[in-house]
């Protein structure tokens, strides 16, 4: 794809680039927490920019930046601006702790289970018991 075909050059076009990138660091922890250095937000492009500084080519985007606390106008490199979607998250089949629903209709274990088994110990390994309390 050549710099013509870049979507992102696009007015109008729905872009995303970090937070921390639009606003500062604390304003970001601000708003969004732990996920203050990761969070992609959504912004429109409303005007791109070409130029050549020391022989070298930039290009960098205006665009109006959707945040938790309102709109901001930024205007980024091209460098700092993604040019596909944000990533969705889909947190529906497995909770925070990373267990599943188990089919058998029992307790929720890591992983779906252990069908069939004796219950694994998590404080038992090879025979060692890793926090002195008792493996029954």
């Amino acid at each position: 794809m050549g710099r013509c075909d870049d979507p992102r050059l696009v007015v109008g076009a729905t872009v995303h680039a970090k937070a921390v990138h639009i606003v500062h660091y604390a304003e970001c922890a601000r708003l969004y927490g732990s996920l203050a250095g990761t969070k992609l937000v959504s912004g429109t492009v409303t005007s791109f920019t070409r130029q050549v500084k020391s022989g070298r080519s930039m290009t960098g985007i205006t665009a109006t930046w959707d945040l938790a606390s309102g709109t901001v106008e930024k205007h980024l490199m091209l460098l700092n601006v993604k040019r596909v979607g944000a990533p969705s998250v889909d947190h529906s089949a497995v909770d925070q702790f990373g267990f599943v629903p188990s089919r058998r209709g029992g307790t929720d274990r890591p992983h779906g289970g252990n069908v069939g088994g004796p219950e694994p110990s998590i404080l038992h390994f090879d025979g060692l018991d890793l926090f002195g309390w008792d493996a029954d």
